[in-house]
């Protein structure tokens, strides 16, 4: 895992998007 992905999690979840799917 990496830290960007904690942010961009972060930016998805405030957008109401699934922020499972960009990690993948």
């Amino acid at each position: 895992m990496k830290f960007t992905s904690l942010e961009i999690w972060l930016d998805h979840c405030k957008k109401g998007r699934r922020p499972w799917s960009y990690s993948s």
